[in-house]
C-alpha cells in the first residue's frame, strides 16, 4: 500500500511538535485502524527528512493468512508518505520488500 497525504501545514513551522512524535502517532493510528499489534518502530531518514520504519502483527482473522506488516512512513514538509507491505514471511512479496520500501519519492 502506498499513501500520500497533503497536510494543511508544514510541521517544521511548529517547534512544539516533534516530527518523531507525529510519525509515532500516525503509526499508532494505523495499527489501531487495522487491529494490528506493533512489534517494532525505529527512526529513519530519507534525504534529510524524518521517517519511521515499523513492523506489525496483523490480526489472526485476516484472509488469506499473513504473518506480518512492514512499512515506512516519511514526513517531507507538508507531505506524509506511508508505504506498507503485508505478506507471509518467506513469500516472494516479503522477500522483495526492499524494492517497494526504498522508493524514489518526488519531493518539491
Amino acid at each position: 500500500m502506498f499513501c500520500h497525504v497533503d497536510l494543511p501545514f508544514n510541521l517544521s513551522n511548529y517547534s512544539e511538535i516533534k516530527p518523531e512524535d507525529a510519525l509515532n502517532e500516525e503509526i499508532n493510528a494505523f495499527a489501531s485502524r487495522t487491529n494490528s499489534k506493533i512489534i517494532s518502530k525505529k527512526n529513519i531518514w530519507l534525504e534529510g527528512h524524518p521517517g519511521m520504519e515499523f513492523e506489525m502483527k496483523p490480526p489472526g482473522n485476516v484472509t488469506p493468512s499473513v504473518d506480518k506488516n512492514i512499512g515506512r512512513i516519511y514526513l517531507m514538509g507538508n507531505k506524509l508518505y506511508l508505504l506498507s507491505l503485508t505478506a507471509k514471511e518467506g513469500s516472494e512479496l516479503m522477500n522483495g520488500k526492499d524494492q517497494f520500501l526504498n522508493p524514489i519519492i518526488p519531493y518539491n
